[in-house]
């Protein structure tokens, strides 16, 4: 495993590495102290946020709230260099969160009713509960064609997934996360360079909300991950790792399988299998390679 960077050590719990036998699950509901301890996110107040909607999921439930219409673009895009992007919103939309320590996320299955047993105060907000039912949509969505996905509420199973579906065995794998500061809604960059990294295997693990830090990870065959050194609509920044102007775009190429009233579609005006869709990987989402795939540039 390579150094984690600092965006996912920062989600590891404050009880990592403390004595945590002494608590249980029955401890939980109801107990503020917990959750202050542990920065999970029980009551919190997210009536301004918007839920989650099916950016880069494929469930395609009508209850669900739109798509970001930034959200989808081709290819192309990343090799037409000099012009002004719009990029959606790449900050987290959620309170900041912590994984549970491992010896409890083990014992908290990912469903409604025990959700519920453990963590009552949240989904006596309307806002935590519709965001929890869009998360775990999004975990029972019947798999794509070639896909491996799960859901995972430790940092633990996320790493043993990414392992598992890339193959690797022995091998390194490397974490990349998109530097993004000041990125909002609508900010206008401008490309200047473009690397490929890796092969055309990833595992892209997207952030999902439940009181406690939890991810949504899948592998879809046929997909390129690309490093995007950007500038500032006002040139200012240079596109080197480490300065917050490194993105990554995930590129599907091979459509053909995914649900005919997919959003992407509709914001792209075209339909399944006609031609690759791609996204930017928010700063809260993950993508899992190979190193021995991994060429930096």
């Amino acid at each position: 495993m390579n150094d984690m960077p600092e965006t996912i050590i920062s989600l590891l719990s404050p009880l990592h590495g403390h004595d945590t036998d002494h608590l249980n699950l029955a401890s939980i509901p109801n107990n503020a102290t917990f959750c202050e301890q542990a920065n999970l996110a029980c009551k919190a107040d997210v009536d301004g946020i918007t839920p989650l909607s099916m950016a880069y999921g494929y469930s395609t439930h009508p209850s669900l709230y739109p798509v970001d219409p930034l959200s989808y673009f081709k290819k192309s895009l990343l090799f037409t260099q000099s012009i002004m992007v719009n990029l959606p919103n790449l900050e987290s939309q959620f309170p900041k969160r912590a994984f549970l320590p491992l010896k409890l996320s083990a014992k908290i299955p990912m469903n409604a009713k025990d959700l519920e047993t453990h963590f009552p105060p949240s989904f006596q907000k309307a806002m935590l509960r519709k965001n929890m039912e869009i998360s775990l949509m999004h975990c029972s969505a019947p798999n794509l064609q070639g896909e491996e996905k799960g859901c995972f509420n430790s940092l633990e199973g996320v790493i043993t997934f990414a392992q598992a579906a890339l193959r690797a065995n022995n091998q390194q794998i490397v974490a990349l996360t998109s530097s993004c500061q000041g990125t909002h809604q609508g900010s206008q960059v401008v490309i200047r360079s473009v690397h490929q990294v890796g092969a055309n295997t990833s595992v892209s693990c997207h952030e999902i909300f439940f009181p406690f830090m939890a991810y949504y990870c899948h592998v879809l065959p046929s997909t390129q991950v690309f490093s995007v050194g950007v500038v500032n609509s006002k040139g200012l920044g240079a596109p080197d790792r480490g300065n917050g102007t490194t993105l990554y775009a995930i590129c599907h190429l091979d459509t053909s399988s995914w649900p005919k009233d997919h959003p992407a579609f509709k914001s792209l005006k075209m339909s399944p299998g006609e031609a690759e869709v791609c996204h930017w990987s928010t700063k809260s989402n993950i993508i899992w390679i190979l190193g021995a795939d991994y060429n930096q540039h």
